[in-house]
């Protein structure tokens, strides 16, 4: 048996859509997302300009706070404790994930016992719990 013949089209293209040349096909999504920020950031001005607030500002102010923060080493250090938390908060959770994992799997009255709380626990959004822990 032979593979069917594919005509002139380059191999991976599909039936009826046009080839692009390589350096148009690499910049389209570059393109799409450099946009779809853009977009967000007009969108993100013209909000904070309806309803200014110290609890709202626009991406200029960001912006400008970012860099002094930045400048003066205040953003870096914040930074760090910053991820020195989540690193912690990751290591606490794998482990406590997996005593609790081999601990059910182990023990079918304790995976009885516990599996409602599993389920509840995983139709929880992340979101939320983010949320509750600050």
């Amino acid at each position: 048996m032979s593979a069917p013949d594919t005509g002139d089209r380059p191999p991976g293209a599909a039936a009826g859509m046009s080839s692009q040349s390589g350096l148009s096909a690499a910049l389209t999504p570059v393109l799409t997302v450099a946009a779809s920020l853009v977009g967000l950031g007009l969108l993100w001005g013209l909000a904070a300009n309806a309803w200014p607030s110290r609890a709202f500002p626009g991406p200029g102010r960001v912006w400008q706070v970012l860099l002094a923060e930045a400048a003066n080493g205040d953003l870096f250090y914040h930074l760090g404790a910053t991820l020195g938390r989540v690193a912690a908060a990751y290591v606490v959770a794998m482990v406590v994930g997996s005593v609790v994992g081999v601990l059910l799997g182990s023990h079918r009255s304790a995976d009885r016992f516990f599996a409602p709380w599993v389920v509840l626990f995983l139709n929880i959004p992340a979101l939320v719990v983010i949320v509750l822990a600050y």
